[in-house]
């Protein structure tokens, strides 16, 4: 679905960047429209975004090597760059399958031999020397990416060069993971607790960092009009000021009067007063003209599945509601990227379909299910949805139902009841650990 948006002022950013001018874009508005709209400005471009939370320089990074490595062969992109950075013909010209087969036939001795002879530079190149340590670990059968990838990595620059610190460790994976784009890196504060004049002085000064050292990697940031407004009167001049004056893209959401006016002509005016703490809260969050089209979607679908008889399973509310549901919690800082929508499980519900899931965070085991207004007209399907809960709780997931009419109805109470389930098991904190992308 594609939604209108800022799109045309990001794309004039990245430009910029192309052409090795260093840009941070600065997203002024709702930490959930900022969300939205960097989201969709990536997924245009076909870019991954990587979710910031902490504006530390180095912890940025560290997020930065663990959203590179899950689900790669490093092994393999670590001889496929041997293969083209070395000096001898027969290493050069050899098949990735006869590099490997050779290397894995070697002593440490020999392979080490080999990388020295071979790697131009090896003794001053940042990406010969992650090259080295991934083959030799890879040659030993240990596992490589993971958790903790940056700080066994660190260890070996020390070991190198004497040096530390994150940057070399970046370059090296950015020069031997072979992407067609780098991530948007975007900083966001999850939580009220987090707001302070130090978060956005050290959020500036880290993404300027960012942007003079790599230019062309796109930076984004989500301050509030406030925010933006007391940094720049509090922080002394200097270049990450410049550059954050220099990139502030102003994001505004639909407001209250217009998704009333949209609501009256598009669904159902009668349940529009009804519906005043939802449209509250969606414009607290932010929210673009696509989202609030989902919300509509959702409330008319509400109305017409309450006035009209439908077969179970087909249930049109239930669909608007899991559709719309998705797209906040995915604009949200607590919840963007957690959830995947309809997930197919690994074991069976039944003798001949897979258990199936309307909202499910992977690495937090956690399922959110819409119940539609015909799970209760109909005793066997409420003993299916029972019987469903009891298979997914025993394997330790976590389940929350909602209903459909609930989403829409009352949004302020099913986000804070999914905001409390994302909590209790971790959070982003727990996303972060398990190596997922954002």
């Amino acid at each position: 679905m594609n939604f209108p948006g800022h799109t045309d002022s990001l794309n004039r950013h990245q430009q910029r960047r192309e052409a090795g001018v260093a840009t941070v874009s600065v997203l002024c508005g709702t930490a959930g429209l900022a969300l939205d709209e960097g989201r969709r400005w990536a997924e245009q471009g076909g870019r991954s975004v990587l979710l910031l939370g902490t504006p530390q320089f180095e912890g940025i990074l560290e997020a930065w090597v663990d959203h590179l490595s899950p689900g790669r062969d490093l092994g393999r992109d670590a001889i496929a760059w041997l293969a083209r950075h070395s000096d001898r013909s027969t290493v050069a010209t050899a098949s990735i399958e006869e590099l490997a087969s050779q290397l894995r036939r070697m002593t440490p001795f020999e392979r080490t031999a080999l990388f020295d002879a071979t790697l131009a530079e090896a003794s001053t190149s940042s990406a010969g020397a992650v090259c080295c340590w991934l083959l030799e670990r890879w040659a030993r059968g240990e596992a490589i990416a993971g958790p903790g990838l940056t700080s066994r990595l660190g260890e070996a620059f020390a070991r190198f060069d004497g040096a530390g610190g994150c940057e070399p460790i970046v370059a090296a994976l950015r020069e031997l993971i072979p992407l067609p784009r780098d991530p948007v890196l975007l900083l966001a504060r999850e939580n009220e607790e987090t707001r302070s004049a130090a978060w956005v002085e050290a959020a500036a000064q880290s993404l300027s960092r960012i942007a003079l050292w790599q230019p062309t990697v796109p930076t984004l940031l989500a301050l509030e009009a406030g925010e933006l407004d007391d940094y720049g009167r509090r922080a002394p001049e200097s270049r990450a000021k410049a550059l954050i004056r220099s990139g502030v893209i102003a994001v505004r959401g639909v407001g209250e009067a217009e998704i009333v006016r949209r609501l009256d002509s598009e669904a159902v005016p009668e349940a529009t007063a009804r519906l005043s703490g939802s449209v509250r809260r969606l414009v607290a969050d932010g929210a673009s003209s696509g989202l609030v089209s989902l919300f509509v979607e959702a409330a008319r679908a509400a109305k017409a599945v309450s006035a009209h008889s439908s077969e179970e399973g087909n249930d049109p509310a239930r669909s608007a509601a899991e559709r719309f549901l998705f797209e906040r919690l995915s604009s949200l800082p607590a919840t963007a990227g957690l959830f995947e929508l309809n997930v197919a499980l690994d074991f069976r519900f039944g003798p001949s379909r897979a258990m199936e899931v309307d909202l499910f965070a992977r690495s937090l085991g956690l399922a959110v299910e819409i119940d539609g207004y015909y799970h209760f007209q109909d005793l066997d399907a409420y003993r299916r949805d029972r019987r469903k809960d009891f298979e997914l709780q025993k394997r330790g997931y976590l389940v929350v139902r909602v209903l459909a009419e609930d989403v829409v109805a009352r949004l302020e109470d099913v986000l804070g009841i999914i905001l409390e389930a994302v909590a209790s098991r971790g959070g982003r904190n727990t996303h972060r650990q398990r190596g997922e992308a954002s």
